[in-house]
């Protein structure tokens, strides 16, 4: 049976021969690998991700639930309408990631929708900082602040799955 799967992994198998043993338990460790990648590149997030297999859309709904939690509560706190931004992009985000699961044909498609989403939910709090950040209140600041958080580092996670999607042979 000489097919290109057969062929493919007998060169698998003479590679696992011949590569050095620490390597091959390197490889295999999942906490070592996340931690020395957050003091090397600061992000935490994508390591976690990355090492405890989280799907793309199921990290955006922790995300979307962070969102929503942080608009509710500043709505709770000032009774302010404006105060609900961060939920509306949260219910967005959350509707993307929802039907990605539900429908796995469409969910690159929805994916990249969530990515949108994510960079106008970090452009809105980047440009109301900059624009008005002196006159703003504590609590609007620090909910500004706390999406722009959010939704950058849930960009960058979706960037680097996107990246690592176009990557693979499959």
């Amino acid at each position: 049976m000489r097919d290109g799967y057969a062929s493919r992994r007998s060169a698998a198998d003479a590679r696992w021969r011949i590569r050095p043993l620490w390597d091959r338990y390197a490889s295999r460790r999942s906490a070592a690998p996340a931690l020395w990648r957050f003091h090397r590149t600061g992000i935490m997030l994508s390591s976690f991700a990355a090492h405890r297999s989280l799907s793309m859309p199921t990290t955006t709904l922790i995300f979307a639930a962070l969102l929503v939690a942080l608009g509710l509560g500043a709505f709770a706190i000032s009774g302010t309408p404006t105060a609900l931004m961060p939920a509306w992009v949260g219910l967005g985000l959350g509707l993307c990631a929802g039907l990605a699961l539900a429908f796995d044909g469409a969910r690159k498609h929805l994916m990249h929708g969530a990515a949108v989403l994510a960079l106008l939910g970090a452009l809105a709090p980047a440009a109301a900082l900059v624009i008005r950040a002196a006159r703003m209140s504590p609590l609007a600041l620090t909910v500004n602040v706390g999406m722009l958080a959010l939704c950058v580092v849930l960009l960058v996670l979706m960037v680097r799955s996107f990246i690592a999607a176009r990557r693979s042979p499959s």
